[in-house]
């Protein structure tokens, strides 16, 4: 088996019957096996699901509780057989034949992790990558609108415009192929994150061993960002706890508290930056991030 493709779904059923159905028609060339973990979702979604998963021979892998994104990925690993897994989010679905693309260049180039460039719904280049691990130095880009990233990388630092593939410090959790070995090595994703911040730790980590990480360009999904999460406070919340974790777990705590407050005080500078231009949603978005920053 080539790859082990793997969902987590919670009340997102139609979203993945969708993503599979762009597997299914556009995957070519090699062998691979759907997983989907249903991580407690209503009954109604639940049996929606079972019932398509059933008509097209998919092994779903049913969870009493909602294990979160991290978790419930972990679970479905340890039923895959595949050589590379190749986990990707309900609210995505392929534009090409990605995923032979992302294993064949795995293969060729003994590459271990890699992910596809990302689109919006209307097929617009959107965050595929990012280019900077969560640090005091991303912090500081972030505070000049990463325009020190856009500088040097053209304009390519969160999706590549180019046809070469690129090397890249974390690929974004919606769309991630793996080696299965070294997800096994690593223990899969760090249990600790209920949702954000596990895929980057996870390459957090895989870095620390000494391997490359790229984005392949002529691999192309789709990626229908905040589908599934419908309250942002909430998702600001989520985000926040878990860019805590990973702060802490991965440096040390002056270095969380100064990239604390590079972000505190961005966040006041937009806020009156954007009271002035009386734009309202904005002040809101970074009053909130500023609550939650702590």
């Amino acid at each position: 088996m080539n790859v082990s493709i793997i969902y987590v779904n919670y009340n997102s059923s139609n979203l993945i019957v969708s993503s599979i159905n762009s597997v299914i028609e556009l995957t070519k060339d090699i062998s691979y096996e759907i997983i989907v973990v249903d991580n407690n979702s209503y009954i109604e979604d639940k049996d929606k699901l079972k019932i398509y998963c059933n008509s097209k021979n998919i092994k779903v892998i049913e969870s009493n509780i909602n294990l979160g994104f991290g978790k419930g990925n972990n679970l479905g690993a340890k039923h895959a057989k595949g050589e590379y897994l190749f986990f990707l989010n309900p609210d995505t679905y392929l534009i090409n034949n990605a995923i032979y693309q992302l294993f064949n260049f795995a293969k060729e180039h003994n590459i271990l992790t890699c992910g596809a460039n990302l689109f919006s719904a209307n097929h617009k280049p959107t965050l595929s990558y990012w280019m900077l691990m969560p640090s005091i130095k991303d912090e500081l880009s972030a505070f000049f609108c990463n325009i020190p990233l856009k500088i040097k990388y053209r304009n390519s630092h969160e999706h590549n415009f180019t046809t070469t593939p690129k090397e890249v410090a974390f690929i974004t959790g919606a769309d991630l192929m793996i080696h299965n070995e070294l997800f096994n090595k690593l223990n899969g994703f760090d249990e600790d994150f209920f949702m954000y911040f596990e895929e980057t730790d996870l390459q957090y980590r895989i870095k620390q061993l000494g391997h490359k990480i790229y984005n392949l360009p002529s691999a192309k999904i789709v990626h229908l960002e905040s589908q599934t999460l419908s309250s942002q406070t909430k998702k600001l919340k989520l985000f926040f706890t878990s860019r805590k974790k990973f702060y802490l777990k991965n440096h040390s705590i002056a270095h969380f508290k100064i990239a604390n407050t590079i972000l505190k005080t961005s966040s006041i500078i937009r806020i009156c930056a954007f009271y002035i231009l009386q734009k309202k949603e904005k002040i809101n978005y970074w009053k909130t991030t500023l609550n939650q920053c702590s």
